[in-house]
């Protein structure tokens, strides 16, 4: 697969994932109560939980094709930079996006409401966070070997603590804190185990970018595979359901991943036959 069809694939991914946040909202805000129900809704409600999932593989993923690349050393450092500058400025846009304007009211519920959603982490949080800790990552080691099975280890380490993080008590001063580990602090998207799929994503561009003869989807589909056994394990194993749901939920959008690369050789198949003469 060329480097075009790999930028391709990564869009072709965002761009299901939008079009599912899209639908999937707006069929909840719509759809009858008597509908739902029934296997066609469980299996709409499946797909539509690996929106958020997906969302945060893709730009894990879109971190590692954008970074691991050859270079002059100016250069890397100008995108280091802004890429730096991004990662706060979507922190930033997280907070702006929830500004507790009620906070001005002069009733102390509606004040104290608007703080406590100010404070909770939402989906853009997450991903500044998590981009700036893959720019750290970058700059403590030096080697793409290393860093590949660090951010394995990070995405492990996320999913694995969620069932501790969601202990922590989120009241207190130290609530805006806090409210990145747990969800007591209202936060929808801590990064315990929402990170781990950014941190996953970054692993999935080293094998997306790998060099050798191996069909990408062919390692996709082995990474799903994979992923697919951890949850059968989480399962046997009786694990929190937090952790199997997250490694459920990864295991789809992965094998949506194989499914949108064989998307798009099948689209690089056909275009030759579309171009005019």
């Amino acid at each position: 697969m060329s480097s075009s069809s790999r930028v391709a694939f990564v869009d072709l991914l965002r761009f299901a994932a939008a079009f599912q946040m899209l639908q999937g909202h707006t069929l909840a805000a719509l759809l009858a109560p008597e509908l739902r129900s029934g296997t066609g809704f469980a299996v709409w409600s499946y797909a539509r939980g690996l929106t958020s999932v997906a969302f945060l593989f893709a730009a894990g993923l879109s971190f590692f094709l954008a970074t691991e690349r050859t270079g002059a050393e100016p250069a890397a450092q100008s995108g280091r930079r802004r890429r730096v500058l991004r990662a706060v400025s979507l922190i930033a846009l997280g907070y702006l996006l929830h500004l507790p304007i009620a906070a001005l009211s002069g009733d102390p519920a509606r004040r104290s409401a608007a703080l406590h959603e100010f404070a909770a982490v939402d989906v853009l949080q997450n991903i500044g966070v998590s981009m700036l800790l893959l720019e750290g990552l970058r700059a403590v080691l030096p080697s793409l070997r290393l860093r590949v099975p660090a951010s394995l280890a990070l995405a492990a380490v996320s999913i694995a603590v969620a069932p501790l993080a969601a202990q922590l008590p989120g009241a207190g001063p130290l609530r805006p804190l806090v409210a990145y580990l747990t969800p007591q602090a209202g936060s929808l998207f801590p990064l315990a185990p929402w990170s781990s799929h950014v941190f996953f994503g970054f692993v999935c561009g080293a094998v997306v970018r790998a060099p050798g003869r191996v069909a990408i989807s062919l390692r996709l589909a082995g990474l799903a595979a994979g992923l697919g056994f951890c949850s059968l394990l989480c399962v046997w194993a009786a694990a929190p359901r937090v952790v199997s749901d997250h490694t459920t939920r990864l295991t789809g959008v992965v094998v949506a991943a194989v499914v949108t690369v064989g998307g798009v050789l099948r689209l690089e198949a056909v275009s030759p036959l579309t171009k005019p003469l």
